[in-house]
């Protein structure tokens, strides 16, 4: 009968002891799935930010060379505002085959817009002889120059007779000679929302500062 009533007991819920294993059991497997979680999370976010970053440099590499082949117009060498750039350059012809240690580039005209509506930075390419013979829009050529982007910045600089002041930087050039430089300050669409401020020299010959000389 005594018996009886302990398995009666011990049917009606659980002992201290089965309650403590349980409680040791599922900690030890939550702390378990945590640290997995958090390993993995870690993992991707580390993935991410790498590929953001690689893709990011690409871009500004791009940007750059583009800036350092840069060349004058008879009218308007550099146009841009805000958000939006546009100048002549010398780019690499991709439609001629190429031997290796050579380098054939060609006239064109690009564009770097943003276009919040994509959260990209856009380029718009059109070739010299395009530039010559104007046949309308369908003679450009579009592509997504940088992808989650939040906003970008361009500002131009000019040496007022010589000193450096917060007004050197413009958000405006329409000349046909180049700025010094160009800025572009760079928000990726991130959590963190970060910031980039990038700096890019154009060719001496050809900007307003050397025209001043001669």
């Amino acid at each position: 009968m005594c018996a009886f009533r302990k398995y009666q007991k011990n049917k009606k819920g659980f002992t201290l002891i089965e309650l403590l294993t349980s409680i040791v059991i599922f900690s030890f497997l939550s702390g378990a799935v945590y640290v997995s979680l958090a390993q993995g999370l870690r993992v991707w976010k580390f993935a991410t930010e790498q590929t953001r970053d690689w893709k990011q440099d690409l871009f500004v590499e791009s940007f750059r060379s583009d800036l350092r082949n840069a060349v004058t117009h008879a009218s308007v060498s550099v146009k841009g505002g805000a958000q939006h750039l546009e100048f002549y350059t010398l780019l690499p012809d991709a439609r001629r085959s190429q031997k290796i240690g050579e380098s054939n580039r060609i006239p064109a005209r690009v564009e770097y817009s943003f276009d919040a509506a994509k959260n990209a930075i856009m380029k718009e390419t059109v070739f010299y002889e395009k530039i010559l013979y104007p046949t309308g829009k369908e003679g450009s050529v579009i592509q997504t120059a940088m992808e989650q982007v939040q906003d970008v910045r361009f500002e131009y600089f000019r040496h007022p007779e010589g000193k450096v002041t917060a007004a050197s930087w413009q958000s405006k050039w329409d000349a046909a000679c180049f700025p010094e430089a160009v800025k572009m300050i760079l928000e990726i669409k991130d959590v963190r929302s970060i910031k980039k401020a990038h700096i890019f020299a154009l060719p001496a010959r050809g900007s307003c500062a050397e025209e001043k000389k001669v």
